[in-house]
């Protein structure tokens, strides 16, 4: 179910846990957790689906690590309706993305430009510092905007058919978790995933692999999410890069 740009552009990442501050915090604490119990995961997702159609923001954070590499990449995000941003570290590749209603933006190093969004040399050196600016009315914005606005996160989640659902009590709190997995192909190794729930809500998921894993924290529902649209002297339409 990973969200932003994780799930956008072909990325090495593949990643460990930390989590946000919050998450991580509760981790640490003493917790008491009550034996498991298993429940029908159709309802359990239907609810989430609910629930999550109902949500109008959502702040994340994504840390991950290659099983043959020893960094830590991140990808933080907030997510609106209609806007959002996301700020991705790979070793010495960096992202920002923006999404507004009517552009969104991309900017990086070098390197983030190449590696994670793939334009070549030449075209990276022709964006240089500036953003590069992508309308609302191209291809590339669509998947842009499923890809960094809080709809899009229901469309991540397994199908119940192949989901084993749990129910646990922490510290006198009820936690559901979602678990399934997603078989090998030629190109990716099989990929097992956890998403544990409060309130209806995401909290933290977690995906291994051979070639490492992912944990995502998620948090700040509904809190209101400013994206603000960089100055048009410092933009460069992708067009004029790409065409």
């Amino acid at each position: 179910m990973t969200v932003g740009l994780t799930r956008r552009i072909p990325r090495k990442a593949l990643s460990i846990a930390l989590i946000s501050v919050g998450l991580l915090a509760a981790a640490c604490g003493s917790t008491s957790v009550s034996s498991a119990k298993s429940l029908p995961s159709a309802p359990v997702l239907a609810a989430l689906k609910a629930s999550l159609g109902k949500q109008t923001s959502v702040h994340f954070v994504v840390t991950a690590k290659q099983a043959v590499s020893s960094s830590i990449e991140s990808v933080v995000g907030d997510f609106g309706i209609a806007s959002g941003e996301e700020r991705v570290t790979q070793g010495k590749a960096t992202l920002a993305v923006k999404l507004t209603p009517s552009d969104a933006y991309l900017a990086g190093s070098s390197l983030g430009l190449t590696q994670l969004v793939g334009l070549t040399t030449k075209e990276a050196a022709k964006v240089g510092a500036r953003w590069l600016l992508i309308s609302s009315s191209s291809s590339p914005y669509s998947s842009l905007k499923d890809s960094v606005t809080v709809g899009g996160i229901a469309g991540q989640l397994p199908a119940a058919k192949s989901t084993k659902a749990i129910s646990n009590v922490v510290n006198g709190s009820r936690e559901d978790v979602l678990e399934w997995s997603s078989p090998a192909t030629k190109s990716s190794p099989k990929l097992t995933s956890s998403l544990t729930i409060a309130n209806s809500l995401p909290v933290r998921e977690t995906s291994k692999s051979s070639a490492g894993s992912v944990t995502e924290g998620f948090s700040r529902w509904g809190e209101a999410v400013h994206v603000t649209a960089p100055p048009s002297s410092e933009t460069i339409p992708y067009t004029a890069v790409t065409g």
